[in-house]
């Protein structure tokens, strides 16, 4: 009996299309480091935009006009955090 030379293909079962076409799009394996990068990236811009804006929130001096604030708000600056919190509770 003759050996075969080429076996037939098997055919594909829905995880194998699902995982082929998230290959053609970037979501394959080989592209888990650099979304991985964008995940940090990400994560750091956050960060840096949260402090930003929370520091906008309790800074002594005014974000856009650097104009300094009256000395009541300044000292009230803190509360107004817990305020907010507090109110929507």
């Amino acid at each position: 009996m003759p050996q075969k030379r080429f076996q037939e293909p098997q055919p594909k079962t829905g995880v194998q299309h699902a995982q082929d076409f998230l290959r053609k799009i970037g979501f394959g394996k080989e592209n888990y480091y650099f979304w991985k990068q964008i995940g940090k990236a990400l994560v750091c811009m956050y960060t840096v935009m949260g402090s930003m804006w929370w520091y906008n929130e309790t800074s002594p001096l005014g974000w856009w006009t650097l104009k300094p604030k009256p000395k009541e708000e300044k000292e009230l600056a803190h509360l107004c955090f817990l305020f907010i919190l507090a109110r929507d509770l």
